[in-house]
């Protein structure tokens, strides 16, 4: 059976996140490709951009992150590959009950990743991934990253309410039943 085959399969077997189980995945062929995600997350392989979007959401779906480092898992194979700041890319945003206690955020990928903001996917604010930048960042899955748009976080201010504490300013957006405290440098 040819690994396109044995993933063609697995795909089939589609988790109720809607993506393949690759964290019960322990392939035993390890190495890397020369992809890169962009910080745009256009996907790059040797030089060129990887413009089929099917393939980039059949690759999207099988993304893995391990002890900091990306790849894309198969049962048959993990390839390390490259991200410039984040795989995924947080495009929309929808609220419901906004205004009440009930308020939820939910935020969708490029990809077709859809999240509710709350315990399980918190929103931080980053200054690592590029200099002198706070990158507002919410958990996806699998431990990895999606960085918020422009213009999704712009939405998300408008929603936040704004305090003044000791250690200074804070802004509160409530998804979930959580307050998610933003402070800003």
């Amino acid at each position: 059976m040819s690994d396109l085959t044995a993933l063609a399969e697995e795909l089939d077997k589609i988790t109720e996140t809607g993506h393949p189980p690759v964290h019960l995945w322990n392939p035993d062929r390890k190495d890397d490709i020369d992809i890169v995600i962009k910080h745009d997350c256009s996907w790059i392989h040797e030089g060129g951009e990887i413009k089929r979007e099917k393939l980039v959401n059949l690759f999207s779906s099988v993304l893995w992150m391990e002890n900091g480092e990306h790849y894309l898992k198969t049962p048959a194979e993990q390839l390390k590959i490259t991200v410039e700041t984040t795989p995924f890319l947080i495009t929309q945003m929808t609220v419901s009950q906004q205004g009440t206690a009930e308020q939820e955020i939910a935020f969708t990928s490029s990809y077709g990743d859809t999240i509710i903001l709350g315990a399980d996917h918190p929103l931080t604010l980053n200054n690592t991934l590029i200099a002198d930048q706070e990158i507002p960042l919410v958990e996806v899955r699998y431990g990895m990253q999606g960085r918020l748009s422009r213009s999704v976080f712009t939405e998300l201010v408008a929603l936040g309410v704004h305090e003044t504490t000791p250690d200074g300013d804070v802004l509160n957006i409530l998804s979930n039943g959580i307050n998610h405290p933003l402070r800003f440098s």
